[in-house]
């Protein structure tokens, strides 16, 4: 027992001393993304051979690979939504014209992403405004039968009823709504986000 508790205490003193010489989430951020002129950068390869085009997509249908957004949508992850970005895409040996292309699907895709969230936002509202309609009704129909003593299974009803929808609307403003504001953020970062090419 004495060697297990020995064991323990020099294990916790390791996490401690590791956990010290961690950098904070900002500092990382400083350190792996920041450059002079305040923008986080996410640095893309463009190697030989990468397909930076989803081969499936054509003519105005023409997408990036979407390699490319799940990347950038990881390296973002952990940028705050009020630091600006910068896209830096290495190699590939772009002319103007790629590189417009480029920008424009980027552009175009991001502009996608915020109509979708925000026909979720306006779907969200909706189901608050319905479900609590809903719970309200049905909680006043509690109250009312309640005050003429009606039978206690049909009250009993009515209260689940009631209640179900009002939790239901809460969810709605307090969870969904949050994460759904909170993917605008994210999309509203990529939409002012900046597009350079690195000369190789």
């Amino acid at each position: 027992m004495a060697v297990m508790t020995k064991a323990r205490k020099n294990q916790l003193k390791k996490a401690t001393a590791r956990r010290s010489a961690l950098l904070t989430l900002r500092q990382y951020i400083d350190q792996e993304y920041m450059d002079a002129d305040g923008y986080a950068v996410i640095d893309i390869a463009l190697y030989d051979g990468f397909a930076r085009y989803n081969p499936l997509s054509l003519g105005r249908q023409l997408d990036l690979n979407e390699e490319i957004y799940d990347f950038i949508a990881r390296k973002a992850s952990i940028i705050p939504a009020q630091l600006p970005l910068k896209l830096c895409f290495h190699g590939g040996n772009l002319d103007a014209a790629e590189q417009e292309r480029i920008q424009q699907l980027l552009t175009e895709h991001y502009t996608v992403c915020l109509h979708d969230k925000l026909w979720d936002k306006r779907s969200n509202r909706r189901k608050l405004v319905g479900m609590s309609a809903v719970g309200l009704f049905f909680l006043s129909l509690y109250f009312y039968f309640a005050l003429k003593r009606e039978d206690g299974l049909f009250l009993e009803i009515l209260s689940v009823i009631g209640s179900f929808a009002l939790w239901e609307a809460a969810d709605s403003l307090m969870l969904e709504r949050r994460d759904i504001n909170a993917e605008i953020r994210s999309i509203a970062q990529h939409l002012t986000q900046e597009v350079v090419f690195a000369a190789e």
